[in-house]
């Protein structure tokens, strides 16, 4: 198969991927709260053909603004907080002002499409949660078809359920192309990335949503979950996406209105068809 007919997801996450937060709340009081937590994850699909020259415009840019670091990895919280490698550019504004408008353009020039899963805890709490007798949580009921098979509270997490979405739309997405695909995964921890592969290898066995066992597995072939200081150029193009497309797209939640990323011009326009799943909607 022709290399362009291969593309790579680059996953990365946002907050926690279970309820633990919320599992001593009384359903009452989730009720009430107009302020929600979310798990999220998502990032952009890139064919394989394009990645050396999204590795060299990254390199470049590090190069050029932290040659004297070891991994100058382009960490969009520690950017926007200009903390630790990115602390200079607090009291460097001409500086700032260059390294973000590189960063933009290094979105902008690459050519992506990016899908995005965001899990609205209380939502989900609301919708699907069985509760104890004194009213808080104690599992998640079984939702739609294989999407979710329900567990409880002590065996949740929120990988398999929004990785299943997630992968829904990334078997859409290659199967318009007539292509194959992979997932490559920054590491989170090792637990963490555990049940993240956990939720890959359940979804390759018992297929999700309309797709087939076998469909699912001639189309992606696997998950790779690479460490951070590999400096990754898909990852950390996902790193720079999911915090501004959390606060610009996803509702209920406190929002920063600090993003140093043109969403409208820069970021929305690569967000597949237009649109970002949120569940329960």
């Amino acid at each position: 198969m022709a290399v362009e007919n291969f593309y790579y997801l680059f996953l990365d996450e946002i907050y926690t991927p279970n309820l633990v937060d919320l599992k001593k709340v009384p359903r009452k009081e989730i009720a009430l709260r107009e302020k929600h937590h979310h798990f999220g994850i998502g990032g952009p699909i890139i064919a394989a053909n394009a990645l050396p020259k999204l590795n060299f415009a990254l390199r470049k840019i590090q190069s050029n603004y932290y040659s004297r670091s070891k991994f100058p990895i382009l960490h969009y919280v520690d950017i926007l907080h200009t903390r630790d490698l990115y602390s200079d550019l607090a009291i460097n504004i001409d500086k700032k002002i260059k390294f973000i408008n590189s960063i933009e353009k290094l979105i902008a020039n690459t050519i992506f499409d990016a899908i995005f899963t965001f899990i609205d805890k209380e939502k989900l709490i609301l919708k699907y949660g069985t509760f104890n007798k004194d009213k808080t949580l104690k599992g998640i009921n079984k939702i739609r078809g294989n999407i979710y098979r329900g567990a409880d509270i002590k065996k949740y997490d929120l990988y398999c359920l929004s990785l299943k979405f997630l992968l829904i739309n990334f078997y859409e997405y290659l199967s318009r192309r007539r292509a194959r695909g992979a997932i490559i995964a920054e590491s989170r921890g090792d637990a963490e990335d555990i049940n993240l592969r956990n939720a890959f290898n359940e979804i390759q066995k018992q297929g999700v949503g309309d797709i087939g066992v076998l469909d699912f597995r001639g189309t992606i072939n696997e998950i790779f979950i690479v460490h951070k200081k590999q400096n990754h150029a898909g990852l950390q193009l996902a790193d720079a996406l999911i915090y501004p497309v959390y606060d610009n797209l996803v509702g209920d939640h406190n929002i920063r209105s600090d993003h140093f990323i043109d969403f409208d011009r820069i970021i929305k326009p690569k967000i597949y068809k237009n649109k970002i799943k949120v569940f329960p909607s």
